[in-house]
Formats: structure tokens, C-alpha cells, sequence
């Protein structure tokens, strides 16, 4: 039978550890986790929450994935925010306004990720806005990430496997180093019934 999500919820700490493979400075923080730009959740530091405000931004409910990716044109897609900050010079953030964002999402190297902020109140950046990314059974992939990264306040959920033996991942990291995970949620889905086993010799 499929393992529980109650059995999943008590091995996220697991689960995300495996998925950090070959990282030799993955960090996942926790509330106090600013990311690159020293800007928390709950940080005060000006319109941005402390960060830098030349960034691109998201916001899948009015964006459009043609636009600038500016606070008056912001994309609609994680992915094609990452695409446009990853060709400026130097990469930009991304920052999502608050929803869910139903897609998976591929890092780039470089390009941090920042949620909790919100469109419709001038791009406020505050707790109580959460930003979702539902994925597929891996939500979240980065692979040869060498430049710092960061992914702050995001509730990253994957989707439940379907196939016998098949895994649910939130996120799934490789060979890279200097990631940061803060102020996140991470919920992977349940995993896929195991094969059935052969049936025993007659006795």
C-alpha cells in the first residue's frame, strides 16, 4: 500500500536531505533565513522586504508571461520569470506575488526566488501573503547550481505519484553548492503503491 502522507509529513527532514544531492553548501534555513540579500519575511528594510527591488516580477493571477516582468507588467510564470532574470547582467531575483502557481519549476543558476509578496498592495512583501508552487512529482529541480541561490518564502508541494514505485519530491537538488532554503514550506507528495509481489511456491 502507498505510504501515508502523516508518514511523509514525519520525514520531510529526510526526504529534503536526500533530495540536496551532491551539495556541498545547501543550507535550509529556518525563520530567520533572509536570503542573499539579507531580506526576510518578516524584515522591514523598504518596498521590497529588505531586498533589492531590481528584480523581476511574477504574478499569476494579472501577469503575462510577454511583459517587461517590471512591477507595472509583471510575467505570469515562475519559468518564464527565471528565463528573463537569468539573460540580464547580472541575474536578477525573481519575486512572486502571492497565489498558486501550478507548474514545475526549474532553478537557474544564480537566480533566487522570493515569495510573499503581493501585486495588488504595491508589491508589500509580508507573511501573511503565501505563494505556492503545486508541481509535478519533482515541484522543484536545480542541477549544477554554483553561483549563491536562494528559494525564501515558498510553499513548495509535489504532486502525488501515480506509478507503482514511483517517488514524490518537492525539491531535488544536484551537484550544486551555495543554495539556500528559507522560510519554506516543503510538502512532497505520497509515493506510488509498491509492485505486488510473486506469488509463493505451492506447498
Amino acid at each position: 500500500m502507498s505510504l501515508s502522507r502523516a508518514l511523509y509529513t514525519a520525514l520531510v527532514a529526510a526526504l529534503v536531505g536526500l533530495a540536496l544531492a551532491g551539495c556541498a553548501q545547501c543550507d535550509v534555513a529556518g525563520g530567520d533565513g533572509g536570503g542573499a540579500d539579507g531580506g526576510g519575511l518578516g524584515d522591514d528594510g523598504g518596498d521590497c522586504g529588505g531586498l533589492s527591488c531590481d528584480a523581476i516580477y511574477v504574478d499569476g493571477a494579472t501577469g503575462n508571461d510577454s511583459n517587461a516582468g517590471g512591477r507595472a507588467a509583471p510575467m505570469k510564470t515562475i519559468t518564464a520569470g527565471i528565463l528573463k532574470a537569468q539573460a540580464a547582467s547580472p541575474p536578477r531575483a525573481v519575486f512572486l506575488s502571492t497565489g498558486i502557481y501550478p507548474e514545475s519549476v526549474t532553478l537557474a543558476d544564480g537566480v533566487s526566488i522570493y515569495g510573499g509578496f503581493s501585486a495588488a498592495s504595491g508589491w508589500n512583501r509580508d507573511p501573511d501573503y503565501t505563494t505556492e508552487i503545486h508541481g509535478g512529482t519533482v515541484a522543484v529541480t536545480g542541477t549544477d547550481l554554483t553561483t549563491r541561490t536562494v528559494i525564501d518564502g515558498l510553499r513548495i508541494r509535489s504532486a502525488d505519484a501515480s506509478g507503482a514505485g514511483e517517488s514524490s519530491t518537492a525539491i531535488w537538488l544536484a551537484n550544486s553548492d551555495d543554495v539556500q532554503i528559507a522560510d519554506c514550506i516543503i510538502e512532497p507528495g505520497n509515493g506510488g503503491d509498491g509492485a505486488d509481489g510473486t506469488i509463493g511456491a505451492t506447498g
